[in-house]
Formats: structure tokens, C-alpha cells, sequence
């Protein structure tokens, strides 16, 4: 039960750090809603880079430190035919 819930902190843990990642690139960077003409990337653009980066970071860390895996994913999946 313990590990449960040292698991549960872990995963709680890594949920905010992206939390922190995305959040800054949710909430319009450089004021991009205030120059529509700007040749910079739209905000859209900015949140949807957060919202990648933010999913690849809590990947990486929820299977390398909250799961403890280290090795690879199968390339297949296995046989279920009976």
C-alpha cells in the first residue's frame, strides 16, 4: 500500500511539472493576441507547442521515474490468437 501511494506523488508530482511547462506557453507569450500583423507564430500556435511538449515531458518522466521503466516498448503486439 505504501508504494501506491509513493507512486501516487510521483505521478501528482509529474502532473504539475507539466503544469509548469504549459502554462507559460498558454498564456499568450510576447503579447501575440495584441499584434495580430506580427510575422511571430500566432498564440495558437504557442499553445499547441506547450500542449506537445508538456505531453512528451510527462511521458518521459511518468516512465522513467514513476514507473520505473527502462526498457523498450514491444514493436508488436503480442500474439492473442488462441
Amino acid at each position: 500500500m505504501r508504494e501506491h501511494y509513493r507512486q501516487f506523488v510521483k505521478f501528482a508530482i509529474v502532473g504539475g511539472s507539466g503544469v509548469v511547462v504549459n502554462l507559460p506557453l498558454q498564456s499568450d507569450p510576447a503579447g501575440m493576441e495584441r499584434h495580430p500583423r506580427s510575422p511571430a507564430p500566432r498564440a495558437d500556435t504557442w499553445q499547441r507547442f506547450g500542449f506537445v511538449i508538456s505531453v512528451m515531458t510527462n511521458y518521459y518522466l511518468n516512465r522513467r521515474w514513476t514507473f520505473r521503466s527502462s526498457g523498450r516498448l514491444p514493436l508488436s503486439f503480442p500474439d492473442s490468437s488462441p
